[in-house]
């Protein structure tokens, strides 16, 4: 299956053609590593309560939630218990390298060494693919076995090549159960292949060869999906996240490849940009009589819109459309890459656009280095060394979002003392010592005093910040008043 127009000769130098994309992916990499290293964050570690609490691995089945990504959850309960919080975030590690280098190949085969650097760049520098990329859920490797399906797909060819199309089958039952949005990529190729299919038929080969053969490539995987979708994801538990408005939900959406804008006229201009460049970039391949344009058109705007169109879901997050970043980014090195041998003025558009890209990126990257996705061990090694006594009682304002994280934390900490979580019921009976309260917003700032009927006054004593973007909370630590300090009731 051809996409059609071949690719350009570009830059024939060793240096450009192979040690430059090397380099790019090797920087991707090294930022990959370094945002791997901090904190666990709560849907991290919710995934790793899930592998633990499995006796075998065929129980992660029958644990159907939406924070299960099954093929991550696997990988974790495989993993075992580590010391080392990194280890528990290989698979995506190795999932971007191996990302990265795929993107790398598809643009070269496609379109040249020059949209292959291109799309290295835009891709290496997105804060949203590193974040994902150094996380330890399903999305990672959900990229990668979309891009892996995809490039099978460029290579399967008319007579089907057998390894390549086991390739393929293998590249979509992996990408599913890495995560439900991989169908979003699948649904794409599905109906770029039914424009092939159209051609094809126009040229005179047979319809039943054809119908045969469509259904010999996506009829395997597609059996799997619909087992699975009846199996698991119909019936599953969604657990939510911050409650936002459908309008905020598309700005964001649509801000991803500039990374996470909060202000709202930065993040209208992203989207506008990010519209135009869609469909600009749709438009060129097809005056270019490139038939991938059908796969992008699919991929960026139709299936995402048709699948929300349909299910309606009750909780949508930005993150789910992070499967097709890459597809879009392949897609903007292609209109650059043309910008780019197109004159003068388009040059400078082009290398603008790519600025932009960085820029946008940069501020969330260098605060995720930095601040990684929180400090929730040093809170509660905090609250260990400024306790006395043999037990410690916690309280915070989300039980079961804190109950998750101190049941994870506390096994890395000293036995003594004793740490105990109190439910808001158990408050006047347990009296809780310490007092967490989180926040994802960047902007939140904590009070200096919470009063709590009944049990007192709790003063602020830590800020344990997170960078702010995209995965992550904010912890506001506050340690009970003692009884003299406690603020006498008005009247």
């Amino acid at each position: 299956m051809t996409p059609g127009a071949g690719p350009q000769k570009q830059f024939s130098s060793l240096w450009v053609s192979k040690t430059l994309p090397l380099l790019l992916v090797t920087g991707a990499s090294v930022l990959m590593i370094l945002s791997a290293r901090g904190d666990l964050w709560h849907d991290e570690v919710w995934s790793i309560l899930f592998a633990e609490n499995a006796r075998t691995p065929l129980e992660l089945f029958f644990f159907k939630h939406d924070n299960n990504h099954l093929l991550n959850t696997l990988f974790l309960y495989l993993a075992g218990n580590q010391t080392h919080f990194i280890v528990y975030r290989l698979l995506s590690i190795l999932s971007g390298i191996g990302s990265f280098l795929l993107l790398g190949h598809i643009a070269r085969k496609l379109w040249g060494n020059r949209d292959a650097i291109l799309a290295l760049v835009l891709c290496g520098s997105s804060f949203q693919l590193i974040l994902m990329f150094s996380e330890a859920r399903g999305y990672a490797p959900a990229i990668f076995f979309s891009l892996l399906a995809f490039a099978c797909l460029l290579h399967v060819g008319d007579p089907l090549k057998t390894l390549t199309l086991l390739l393929f089958w293998a590249a979509c039952v992996l990408g599913i159960l890495a995560h439900a949005t991989f169908v979003i990529i699948f649904f794409a190729m599905l109906s770029y292949s039914l424009t092939l299919f159209s051609v094809a038929h126009k040229r005179g080969q047979k319809l039943y060869t054809q119908t045969i053969r469509l259904f010999f490539i996506y009829g395997p995987p597609a059996i799997f999906m619909t087992v699975l979708y009846l199996w698991f994801f119909s019936p599953m538990m969604i657990g939510g996240g911050p409650e936002v408005s459908k309008a905020q939900n598309i700005l964001q959406s649509l801000s991803l490849p500039f990374g996470h804008i909060w202000k709202p006229k930065i993040a209208v201009v992203a989207f506008t940009v990010t519209a135009l460049i869609m469909v600009a970039g749709c438009f060129l391949l097809f005056r270019q009589q490139n038939r991938l344009w059908s796969f992008f058109v699919a991929s960026l705007i139709a299936i995402p819109v048709l699948i929300v169109g349909i299910t309606r879901p009750s909780y949508f997050s930005p993150r789910y459309l992070t499967i097709c970043l890459p597809f879009f980014y392949l897609l903007t090195a292609r209109l650059l890459g043309t910008l780019v041998t197109s004159g003068k003025w388009n040059k400078w558009m082009a290398i603008f656009l790519v600025a932009l890209f960085i820029a946008g990126n940069a501020q969330p990257m260098v605060s995720l280095l930095l601040n990684g996705r929180g400090h929730y061990k040093a809170a509660l090694e905090a609250i260990i060394e400024h306790s006395d006594g043999d037990k410690v009682v916690i309280s915070g304002n989300d039980y079961y979002k804190m109950m998750r994280l101190i049941l994870f934390y506390r096994r890395f900490l000293p036995s003594s003392p004793e740490i105990q979580y109190a439910k808001p019921s158990e408050w006047e009976q347990q009296q809780p010592d310490w007092f967490i309260t989180f926040s994802w917003r960047p902007e939140k700032q904590p009070l200096p005093l919470i009063v709590m009927p009944y049990i007192g006054s709790y003063a602020l004593f830590g800020e344990y910040r997170y960078s702010g973007y995209g995965s992550g909370w904010h912890w506001f630590l506050y340690q009970k008043a003692p009884p003299k300090e406690q603020p006498v009731p008005a009247g």
